[in-house]
């Protein structure tokens, strides 16, 4: 339901009352949508203070436009979420780096580490000792290498 310029509010999901600093903190991929507004916001000094009603009131952008797009790449997220959920589930012992991860699905190091971090805190994956990417439950041991052992009968 919707009055005036409230907007219902969804986990995870943008909504007019909202500060740019906590849209940023949580969404810092934001940052592109905003400056594809022409909104001059994450840098800013007030970010901290202003909401995305007030922001869309100074830059004259409709405030059910800016959520739109908000809420597109939140879903977007969402999409590339189960996109990597999937492929650790397929590839069993699968341990990847951050810059790994980024190479491997086309995204920012940045938006790797947002997403891999939702997943650490969801408890799918875990960083280990080597500051690599594994899926919780999978085991993952050293293998000792043996030499063999040749003897003459």
């Amino acid at each position: 339901m919707q009055s005036g310029n409230a907007v219902r509010s969804l986990p995870g999901v943008s909504k007019a009352d909202e500060t740019i600093a906590e849209l940023l903190a949580r969404e810092p991929e934001a940052a592109r949508i905003l400056l594809n507004h022409g909104m001059q916001c994450a840098g800013c000094a007030i970010a901290p203070f202003e909401t995305l009603a007030d922001v869309c009131s100074v830059y004259a952008v409709p405030l059910e436009q800016l959520l739109e797009d908000l809420r597109s790449s939140a879903r977007a997220q969402d999409s590339d979420l189960v996109r990597i959920r999937r492929e650790y589930l397929e590839m069993p012992g699968l341990v990847l780096t951050l810059p790994q991860v980024a190479r491997l699905w086309g995204f920012s190091v940045r938006r790797s580490e947002a997403l891999l971090s939702v997943l650490v805190a969801d408890g799918f994956l875990v960083r280990d000792e080597t500051r690599a990417f594994r899926r919780v439950g999978d085991i993952w041991r050293k293998v000792a290498t043996v030499e063999p052992s040749f003897q003459s009968e």
